[in-house]
């Protein structure tokens, strides 16, 4: 489930593919009969197609976002171990924008939350209102988490110590 969410310094964008850098706009049709409209969730998104469920603690169920003035992202976990994740990198020198959509499953226990994407795409798009959307392959990524303060930290506790300096900064939306 889960980007490279952007940390201090400009880094990288919330999970999906480690965030590619570019972005997506206008809705470029697929073939399964998914929705053509790119700011759509992934067509199952509220019923993860492998048909596991997971389970999430209440300390990381509701939705938590991150903002800057190029990259945007949330997540959205429910207790019966649903996720559904969006995030957007805009790159103005460029004219360019992606945005990622996925969903599935997730569990956590009180160190370590596990995100089985199930169904995700990315859409890439330019100013001159082109687009490409392109399904991504199921993934399941395992990262370290923590809250404090209304903020959800997560991060690959192989490459983090969990710090505010390299972890995926999340907070919490009322």
């Amino acid at each position: 489930m889960v980007m490279a969410m952007a940390t201090a310094a400009g880094c990288t964008l919330p999970s999906a593919p480690a965030p590619s850098k570019t972005n997506g706009t206008s809705p470029s049709g697929s073939s399964d009969g998914a929705s053509t409209d790119p700011s759509a969730p992934p067509a199952s998104s509220d019923t993860p197609s492998s048909g596991a469920q997971g389970n999430v603690p209440a300390a990381l169920v509701g939705k938590w976002s991150f903002a800057s003035s190029s990259m945007a992202a949330m997540y959205e976990l429910s207790a019966d171990g649903t996720y559904r994740y969006t995030g957007t990198v805009d790159n103005d020198l460029s004219c360019s924008k992606i945005e990622i959509f996925e969903s599935g499953t997730a569990t956590a226990d009180e160190t370590q939350a596990t995100f089985a994407m199930t169904d995700g795409r990315n859409v890439t798009g330019n100013c001159d209102g082109t687009s490409k959307t392109d399904p991504m392959e199921p993934k399941v990524e395992t990262k370290a988490w923590r809250v404090a303060n209304d903020t959800l930290f997560l991060w690959d506790a192989s490459q983090c110590d969990g710090s505010e300096m390299c972890a995926e900064q999340y907070e919490k939306v009322q």
